[in-house]
C-alpha cells in the first residue's frame, strides 16, 4: 500500500468515526435533566499539522460541513452541536 492510500484511508476512516460520534450523540438523556440548552460538545483530536494534515483538515471541513447542516435544521434533539479540534501532530501518541 502507498503512503497516499495510508493516508487517504485513515481520513476516510477518521470521518466516519466522526459521524459515528455525531449520531452516536442523537440519544435522548437518560438522566432525564433538561440538556436542550445546552450544546452538544463534540471533541475531534486530528493532525492539523504533520504527515496527515492534508487529508486531516480535509476530514475536519466534512464534519463541520454535516455540523453545520445538522445545525441548520434545529441540532440533534433540539440541541445545537459545537464540534472542537486539538492538533494532534500526525502523531497518535498525541492523541491519547
Amino acid at each position: 500500500m502507498t503512503m497516499k492510500q495510508s493516508i487517504n484511508r485513515l481520513a476516510i476512516i477518521g470521518a466516519a468515526g466522526a459521524l459515528a460520534l455525531t449520531a452516536a450523540c442523537s440519544g435522548s438523556d437518560s438522566q432525564g435533566a433538561d440538556t436542550t440548552k445546552k450544546p452538544l460538545q463534540i471533541f475531534m483530536s486530528a493532525g492539523v499539522t504533520g504527515l496527515l494534515a492534508p487529508s486531516q483538515k480535509a476530514v475536519e471541513r466534512g464534519v463541520r460541513a454535516k455540523i453545520e447542516t445538522l445545525n441548520a435544521a434545529g441540532g440533534i434533539n433540539g440541541r445545537k452541536v459545537e464540534l472542537t479540534v486539538r492538533d494532534n501532530q500526525s502523531d497518535p501518541t498525541r492523541g491519547v
